[in-house]
């Protein structure tokens, strides 16, 4: 009949549709961005973002992103399920990290404090990236000073001080330090 399909064609592909703000795309989201999506069974999919819309739709104003899925070894999905995704805007591996309240003035002069023979040493570093409480910072780091965790900015260069508590097993260097009164 005219107007009637003479062969339909398909494919068992898999996508993930996903609405982004405008600011997500200026974080780095774009074509290629790591995306980390979680099942409903609490399991945990990898895959790549393939296209970001051109322009903003909608009265949200958001991007349409789209994640297609690997076809083998994914578990089987509910089409129309909604689920979370995480996306991967920057990373860096092997990176030092500390508690975000450990670097003071974040953003004139970022600066840490180290204790050397029981005094503060003021010791700039390059803060990037910060996640979950967490931030990651750049500076020649000698492997065995400790380093302030709270309060830095009630510190200054050369003040005397001691550890208060330790914790060695998730940071191997971190402290948290009282002035000697």
């Amino acid at each position: 009949m005219p107007g009637q399909a003479i062969l339909n064609f398909g494919s068992d592909d898999r996508e993930i549709l996903v609405e982004a703000a405008e600011e997500d795309l200026r974080r780095g989201l774009g074509r290629g961005s790591e995306a980390e999506v979680e099942t409903p069974g609490g399991g945990k999919i990898r895959a790549r973002v393939s296209e970001v819309s051109p322009a903003a739709s909608g009265a949200s104003r958001t991007f349409t992103v789209r994640i297609p899925l690997p076809g083998t070894g994914s578990p089987s999905l509910p089409v129309g399920a909604s689920l979370r995704v995480t996306f991967v805007t920057a990373a860096r591996k092997g990176a030092l990290t500390l508690p975000s309240p450990a670097v003071a003035d974040r953003n004139r002069d970022p600066h840490i404090f180290l204790v050397r023979d029981g005094r503060a040493h003021r010791q700039t570093v390059e803060a990037g990236i910060e996640s979950r409480g967490r931030i990651v910072v750049d500076f020649p780091w000698n492997g065995l000073d400790k380093v302030v965790v709270s309060d830095p900015g009630a510190l200054a260069d050369g003040v005397e001080v001691f550890a208060a508590a330790e914790n060695l097993p998730a940071h191997g260097f971190a402290v948290t330090i009282r002035r000697q009164s």
